[in-house]
């Protein structure tokens, strides 16, 4: 039996493995945790009450679906061997995630989204509360293609706690501040680990204001778990647009192509295709010859009327855009943010085709520009171990015109080649795709296996000026779990 807690206390049994833990639920701990939203690869921790003792901390990953009940500490300051000091610390006050994570990632078998438990004996209590890690959002976008009824978009991808979990709600504002819609929408899942919530405002031909939606989470509720934060999220993120309903659409849903000659190589200097992480900043650069030129890109997130002036033959970004995403020189073209998808002002996403226009020698150079959501991620199935599979994927936005390709290269702990292939891509949703390839490894297998990305030339059809060169560039993510 449990001891007499005292108080207005509860009984609960949490069943682990064959073993059977028993933990009196107070109202109030020490110190009840709250309720944390992140962005995905943020650092982020839980607070606790510094009493003297000593407390243990547990996990309950959302990547995991069965015997989901991780201890990361066992009344001691010491992370337990299933994890490493490489993904959490933890002292007399709090409790730290280095890399906030919506899937098992490197020598991490588990997210570090999800449900966190803290386990005081004196007094005798337990209390818990969510991380959820958001994997892009809010973005908001939209459909002007019929101006009868233009629709306005606002999503979020997120990972979070299966057990008790807190939901997206995404609330549309007008410019002038008054609320127009709100929803708490039922979330749908885009792959194993993540979850996606949208909401849709429909506007009036003509309506010129801007539209804001602000993202918050509810609270968690008392199921089943009575002893998780019942406090809201303090959280709040927001997207906009403006002008969206004045939009015209395209006459025809062809393609728009350059009008400026073509030759296969610029004298000048030829683009090269280049590959970053979502959210950093990248460039393209050009010959400084004295002269004006034209830079144009196609967005991976635009379907129709895909070819968008940058510059006009001068170095002024056009009003489609603004100087808070591009910057250009007589050097270069700077763009500050690498997104997948629009985002804030931007009604585009900057992964594309980008093609710069030279006027003496009249010609023309283009090359993608590869944006990685996340990836590449190692994981392991061990379930059947007759049948043992080791997951290698990435999730990414580039070009739809004339894409590079994932190849994933296999290698084994000697370095070795075990398999190299070019997988076909999936689409992870409007923006993205997910190109992923497995190896089947033998029962007791325990050596380390490397999973290498790399991309492809990205071919000579439809446009025979854009660069066939390989991106330089490789990343890599390691797993074990014979």
């Amino acid at each position: 039996m449990a001891e007499d807690c005292g108080r207005k206390y509860l009984l609960l049994t949490i069943v682990v493995a064959s073993s059977l833990n028993y933990y009196c639920l107070a109202e109030n701990c020490p110190r009840n945790l709250t309720h944390t939203v992140v962005n995905e690869g943020a650092k982020t921790s839980f607070q606790r009450e510094n009493n003297g003792q000593l407390v243990q901390w547990q996990v309950m990953p959302s990547s995991v679906v069965f015997n989901k009940l991780k201890n990361i500490t066992n009344y001691d300051d010491l992370v337990t061997s299933q994890f490493n000091n490489v993904t959490y610390a933890v002292n007399a006050s709090e409790l730290t995630i280095f890399s906030s994570t919506v899937a098992p990632q490197g020598s991490m078998p588990y997210s570090t989204a999800g449900l966190y438990i803290l386990n005081y004996r004196n007094p005798n209590c337990t209390t818990a509360a969510n991380l959820i890690v958001i994997s892009n959002g809010p973005v908001c976008s939209c459909d002007a293609s019929d101006l009868n009824n233009v629709q306005l978009t606002c999503s979020v991808v997120y990972a979070e706690s299966t057990t008790q979990p807190n939901y997206p709600i995404l609330t549309w504002r007008n410019s002038s501040g008054g609320q127009v819609k709100q929803e708490q929408p039922n979330p749908v899942s885009v792959d194993s680990y993540t979850k996606k919530s949208t909401s849709q405002l429909s506007i009036a031909s003509g309506d010129a204001r801007i539209y804001e939606c602000q993202l918050t989470f509810s609270t968690a509720g008392v199921a089943p778990y009575n002893y998780v934060a019942s406090s809201i999220p303090d959280f709040s993120a927001s997207c906009s647009l403006s002008n969206c309903a004045l939009t015209t659409p395209p006459a025809t849903t062809t393609v728009m192509e350059p009008t400026t000659p073509v030759v296969l190589n610029c004298s000048a200097k030829n683009l090269t295709h280049t590959v970053v992480y979502e959210g950093t900043p990248a460039r393209f650069d050009r010959l400084n010859n004295g002269q004006s030129v034209q830079w144009q890109v196609m967005p991976s997130s635009v379907v129709f009327n895909k070819l968008k002036n940058i510059t006009n033959y001068d170095d002024l970004v056009t009003s489609q855009f603004n100087n808070v995403t591009y910057a250009v020189n007589a050097s270069e073209l700077t763009i500050f943010n690498s997104t997948i998808g629009p985002q804030g002002s931007m009604p585009y996403s900057t992964a594309g085709l980008y093609i710069l226009n030279y006027r003496n020698p009249n010609c023309t150079t283009a090359a993608n520009l590869i944006v990685i959501s996340n990836g590449p991620v190692c994981s392991c199935d061990a379930s059947d171990l007759n049948n043992v599979q080791l997951t290698c994927s990435v999730v990414y936005a580039e070009s739809t015109t004339q894409p590079n390709y994932p190849i994933l290269t296999w290698r084994n702990s000697s370095g070795g080649q075990v398999k190299k292939e070019q997988p076909n891509p999936v689409s992870v949703n409007s923006y993205t795709k997910n190109s992923t390839s497995q190896l089947s490894i033998t029962s007791g297998d325990t050596k380390i296996y490397e999973c290498q990305l790399t991309f492809s030339t990205a071919g000579v059809a439809p446009y025979n000026y854009v660069a066939s060169s390989i991106p330089d560039f490789t990343a890599t993510c390691f797993t074990s779990c014979g």
